[in-house]
């Protein structure tokens, strides 16, 4: 399957190390549970993509995801709360 024209795509308990999904367009994406490679969350971090779970993220990944304005759902206050944010204003879902 060629994946590198997808756009505005709904990602579920989706595992982003594979060849195939490394090329996906995650501009707007919908990542509901999904586990990242530290080299994938490093890109989609300032792509918009918006996160239903956030549960499995390093405080220090969701601070930065947080204030690049992505929305985000099932954070853990206490990982947010250590780190606060400093520019954009954050719907948490």
């Amino acid at each position: 399957m060629n994946f590198s024209n997808l756009k505005y795509v709904v990602l579920a308990d989706a595992k982003l190390g594979g060849a195939d999904l490394e090329k996906v367009d995650l501009t707007g994406a919908i990542l509901d549970r999904a586990d990242l490679t530290k080299t994938r969350m490093a890109e989609v971090i300032t792509s918009g993509a918006n996160m239903t779970d956030s549960k499995g993220l390093s405080a220090k990944t969701l601070a930065i995801f947080l204030r690049n304005g992505a929305i985000v759902g099932h954070a853990n206050p206490a990982t947010t709360m250590r780190n606060p944010l400093k520019s954009n204003p954050v719907v948490l879902g």
